[in-house]
């Protein structure tokens, strides 16, 4: 707790001087994920919304009350009594009375209501957890080919200042400078190319963390876990029963076809008249003194028998039923395609030199120490500064691409495999 309070402190500290920089872990930022998302926070109200409804549906219908009261300011003889000045006066009190259990076939439509707005909430957060995973680890990745592009424009401006110094004094050809400056300047369009990205992908996941103001993100790569990922562990068989257990969204059409048939039984119900009791209290308005009387009153079906909503109801059943089977399908064929991405990733991942990014970087060292011994040439040079540039650019792309693809399937199953 500790840990994501600094955090927390790190989000809403800002320094007027400079901006600042936000390192964290994929754990912190799901946890400030949760906590700060105003999606997720409004989805959460969505949700008490919709059990509140429950409790509307479940209330009795309010009786009426009606009072009557004589205006007129004269003495009267009714029924042999004298009814002096505003004397007469009624009082009718009347209750619906739901009839067919329509009461609890509405109960029953709200609490079916309620499920449907929690895993829509949870479909919310898979959905966002992806999107977050995504632009944690593309940011993440587009960060480290930006240090090796900022350290090969560093040590290419060196040389080009050198190399000025030298052809004033007539010790260096005006080509190579200009080769340098050219190479120059094809690093920096490349890094403000990949500027461009990390800048969206710094807005979006700002965005997903809730924060609103100019941090610099700077998400801290778990290589460890990474490393230990391993999609042979599980088979397609337990990974397509763990998205039918888990998928939300899968939930929610089939809350849709319960939905349906409920509605249904409400609308065979609603067929069946209410019944409404009247009571009533007349003074001396009557044939005779203190009245009181019950009166109960009922449509007769004998035209509307509710017959369109009823068959519409009993279509819209069959229709969410199709759709369940069709989520269904889809979620099978969305594993199936995910699981394959996943094993052909780790494949390539397995049979990968571990050793050759460590080795490339040795490599590079001895090349510039070559150069500046002079037992190779700028052209050699230059041609292995950029095949390290674009080695180190494509491991990246690659590492990422694998962790995607398991993000992928953690999405279609619905829970990290």
């Amino acid at each position: 707790m500790m840990k994501y309070s600094l955090i927390l402190l790190c989000l809403y500290s800002i320094a007027a001087s400079a901006q600042d920089t936000l390192r964290f872990s994929l754990p912190d930022a799901q946890k400030q994920f949760t906590d700060r998302n105003l999606l997720v926070l409004a989805q959460k109200y969505n949700v008490e919304v919709q059990k509140a409804q429950i409790i509307q549906a479940g209330l009795l219908p309010n009786p009426n009350v009606a009072i009557q009261q004589g205006l007129l300011a004269r003495k009267a003889q009714v029924n042999d009594v004298v009814v002096g000045a505003f004397g007469q006066h009624a009082i009718m009190v009347q209750q619906l009375f739901l009839l067919a259990g329509k009461r609890n076939k509405n109960i029953q439509l709200a609490k079916i209501n309620a499920e449907q707005s929690e895993y829509a909430f949870y479909d919310l957060i898979r959905t966002l957890t992806y999107s977050l995973n995504q632009n944690f680890y593309d940011l993440g990745f587009q960060l480290r080919t930006l240090a090796v592009y900022r350290e090969e424009i560093q040590t290419i401006g060196k040389l080009v200042t050198a190399y000025k110094e030298l052809n004033k004094d007539g010790n260096a050809p005006l080509k190579d400078v200009a080769r340098l400056e050219s190479f120059q300047f094809s690093l920096q369009t490349s890094t403000n190319n990949l500027e461009l990205g990390i800048a969206q992908n710094q807005a979006d996941l700002r965005t997903l963390l809730g924060i609103s103001t100019n941090i610099y993100l700077m998400p801290q790569i778990d290589d460890a876990a990474l490393e230990a990922l391993d999609v042979r562990k599980q088979s397609l068989a337990q990974l397509l029963e763990m998205a039918q257990t888990n998928r939300q969204d899968l939930k929610l059409q089939e809350s849709n076809v319960r939905f349906a048939s409920a509605n249904l039984a409400l609308q065979k119900a609603l067929k069946t008249p209410d019944l409404n009791v009247l009571y009533t209290y007349d003074n001396a308005g009557g044939y005779t003194n203190y009245y009181h009387g019950i009166t109960l009153s009922m449509n007769l079906p004998f035209f509307n028998k509710n017959q369109g909503n009823i068959k519409s109801a009993a279509m819209q059943t069959e229709a969410n039923r199709k759709y369940y089977e069709q989520s269904q399908l889809d979620v099978t064929n969305q594993v199936f395609t995910a699981y394959n991405q996943a094993l052909k990733t780790e494949g390539l991942y397995q049979n990968f030199d571990k050793t050759f990014v460590p080795t490339f970087t040795k490599l590079m060292a001895g090349v510039m120490e070559g150069y500046q011994k002079r037992t190779i040439s700028l052209v050699e040079f230059m041609d292995f500064v950029d095949s390290y540039k674009q080695n180190i650019e494509q491991f990246n792309t690659f590492q990422n691409n694998r962790v995607q693809a398991y993000n992928q399937l953690s999405f279609v199953v619905g829970k990290a495999p």
